[in-house]
């Protein structure tokens, strides 16, 4: 089951509050033990220095990377201190030319290592600035795009149960009544199931994940903001419009 990245998740969660409470927040030390993490964690997935490769795509130790990496961004940005070359338009196309690159040239170790300065690089960009590719910012921006990015974490939740579950219902039962002899070139539907499977269970978890954000996630987060006011705002997982670009230097 997918869940078990949400394990990992979790066990980052439970010592890094503590790391960050003695170490302090807004201290230079959280930085230097940050870039230790990563390094460690990049270490072991690029060169297996504590052997067991085996466990580098579940294991904490190498999940750490990308989780330091949204925690250094976090702390940089409430710093200000992004530079602003970072943000530039040749930053930008240069970042999009890495991953494209990146799906044909490099072995999944290397992916790995890349797309999480990517990601961060991503998520830093559309915070504090704003895409010149304008049909990406246009996409962010887009009202249906923010609430999809608020209901993700269900979609994530979801999503395989639903296509484990009717993977193994629906679809045989839908397949016994498709006369895929008589569909000519479309017979081969019958070997790629995900051209009918795919867009179904995609709505399916839209409206389920829909559900659990409305009448489930909502009223866990009225609680929160009720009993924990001030420790935390809101979370959107996609970003709406954006001011201009911002001086950081």
């Amino acid at each position: 089951m997918h869940f078990w990245s949400l394990c990992v998740e979790e066990q980052f969660y439970l010592f890094y509050p503590i790391i960050g409470l003695l170490l302090g927040f807004r201290s230079n030390k959280l930085l230097g033990f940050l870039l230790l993490l990563i390094y460690t964690a990049d270490s072991q997935n690029l060169f297996n220095v504590f052997g067991h490769p085996q466990y580098n795509y579940p294991g904490l130790l190498t999940n750490m990377s990308p989780l330091g990496l949204g925690c250094l961004g976090a702390i940089l940005a409430y710093r200000k201190a992004i530079p602003q070359w970072v943000l530039s338009r040749k930053t930008e196309w240069l970042m999009f030319a890495l991953l494209l690159l990146s799906f044909f040239f490099f072995k999944k170790e290397v992916k790995a290592f890349i797309w999480g300065f990517i990601n961060l690089y991503l998520v830093l960009k559309a915070a504090l600035s704003r895409f010149e590719l304008k049909f990406f910012d246009k996409l962010l921006s887009n009202k249906k795009i923010i609430y999809i990015g608020q209901i993700s974490y269900g979609l994530y939740v979801y999503h395989f149960p639903i296509g484990f579950y009717l993977d193994r219902t629906f679809r045989p039962f839908l397949w016994k009544y498709i006369p895929f002899s008589h569909l000519g070139i479309l017979s081969k539907i019958q070997y790629n199931a995900w051209v009918i499977t795919l867009p179904i269970y995609t709505l399916l978890s839209l409206i389920v994940a829909h559900l659990s954000y409305t009448y489930f996630e909502k009223p866990l987060l009225r609680l929160k903001d009720r009993f924990f006011q001030g420790s935390a705002h809101p979370v959107q997982t996609a970003i709406p419009p954006v001011p201009p670009i911002i001086n950081l230097d």
